[in-house]
């Protein structure tokens, strides 16, 4: 008997999770991409050093929460300016500890709230921190609104949503806005 095996893949097979090696895999990609396609940004993240062992260790000790490991995997790439969705990019780690503070005076602040990168109209990426260091959910705040929209289940998972855009072409980077959607 002759069988034919289809198989459609609409979504990753591996559900909401990513490996360490995946994320680092993802900043690796987006790294490589952004040289080829977007030579600004490319510029930007050779002007930024990575964060060190000890930069981490007082980030963690500042903001009283365990930092994600698909953050600081980013942040041993690059401590800042690295490029997200739309206008979004890093803050380094004294940015974040500095932010952190400005932002916890919100009545919409809450203790897990670990602010990671700011858009040009001043709205910022947040981590909702796990006591495990793993990523929660990743969330666009704003001082007076709190949390606008949630983006994703981790922060490894939104920066492969970010790769995977920019791989399928959904994703374009523009100067002075950012990574957008391709128009069609």
């Amino acid at each position: 008997m002759d069988k034919k095996t289809q198989v459609v893949v609409t979504s990753n097979p591996r559900g909401n999770n990513i490996s360490q090696a995946e994320v680092e895999q993802c900043i690796k990609d987006l790294n490589d991409w952004f040289k080829t396609n977007a030579t600004s940004v490319a510029k930007d993240l050779q002007s930024v050093k990575p964060a060190t062992d000890k930069q981490i260790e007082d980030l963690q000790d500042n903001v009283k929460l365990t930092i994600p490991k698909d953050l600081i995997a980013l942040l041993k790439v690059a401590d800042g300016k690295f490029q997200l969705h739309d206008s979004y990019k890093t803050l380094s780690v004294q940015q974040i500890i500095e932010q952190n503070e400005v932002n916890a005076v919100s009545a919409f602040w809450k203790k897990n709230y670990l602010t990671v990168a700011q858009d040009i109209d001043s709205n910022y990426l947040i981590i909702q921190c796990n006591s495990d260091g793993t990523s929660g959910n990743v969330v666009t705040w704003n001082n007076d609104d709190g949390v606008s929209e949630e983006l994703n289940h981790s922060f490894g998972l939104y920066l492969e949503n970010i790769r995977n855009g920019l791989l399928k072409k959904e994703l374009e980077y523009i100067d002075e806005v950012g990574l957008v959607e391709r128009a069609n």
